[in-house]
C-alpha cells in the first residue's frame, strides 16, 4: 500500500468519495480522455475494415466496455453489440463508436450510492435473463440490486451483459 486516504480516492480508475452520507463512484476522468474517432475513410457502409481500422474499432470497444462495467449499466447494450463485431467489423460499425461517445460524453458518468433503509429490512435481487440463437453468439445479462423491503428505494451492486 502507498498512502492511504480518506473520503477520496481513486482505485483502479475509479474515483470513490463519500459525500452527506452518500458513496459515488465517478469514471469522469477516463470519460472525457475518449475522444471521437477524427478520420473514419469514405467507403461503402458494408465495406469491411481494414487491418489499422479493425484495432482501432477494438479499442473502442475495451473503453466503452470498461465505462459501462464500471459506473454505465447503459452502456451495457451497446458495449456488447461493439464485442460481438470485433472481428468482422464494418464501416458502419466504426462510424457507430462515434455515436456511442457521443452518448458517453452528454451523460454522467458516475454512480452513486444513497441509504436505502435499515439493515434488517435489505433484501438482495438478482435479474438475470439470456438469449438463445442457433445462427450466432447468445447474449446473457444480469443485474444484482440491493433494495428496501417495499421496493421503494435500490441501488445497484453489479451489473454485466456478455456474450455466453
Amino acid at each position: 500500500m502507498s498512502k492511504v486516504e480518506e473520503d477520496k480516492f481513486r482505485f483502479t480508475g475509479l474515483d470513490v468519495k463519500t459525500k452527506n452520507g452518500r458513496i459515488e463512484i465517478s469514471m469522469e476522468d477516463y470519460a472525457d480522455s475518449v475522444e471521437e474517432i477524427e478520420e473514419i475513410r469514405k467507403a461503402e457502409r458494408n465495406e469491411r475494415l481494414r487491418t489499422a481500422e479493425l484495432k482501432e474499432y477494438r479499442k473502442y470497444t475495451g473503453k466503452i466496455s470498461w465505462l459501462s462495467q464500471g459506473t454505465r449499466p447503459d452502456l451495457s447494450y451497446s458495449a456488447l453489440n461493439l464485442a460481438k463485431k470485433n472481428n468482422s467489423a464494418v464501416i458502419s460499425d466504426l462510424r457507430n463508436v462515434n455515436r456511442i461517445v457521443e452518448k458517453v460524453k452528454r451523460e454522467e458518468n458516475k454512480v452513486v450510492y444513497r441509504r436505502i433503509g435499515d439493515k434488517e429490512t435489505l433484501q438482495v435481487i438478482g435479474i438475470v435473463d439470456a438469449s438463445y440463437k442457433s445462427d450466432e453468439k447468445s447474449i446473457g445479462g444480469m443485474m444484482i440490486v440491493l433494495a428496501d423491503d417495499k421496493m421503494t428505494k435500490a441501488s445497484p451492486l453489479m451489473w454485466k451483459a456478455k456474450q455466453i
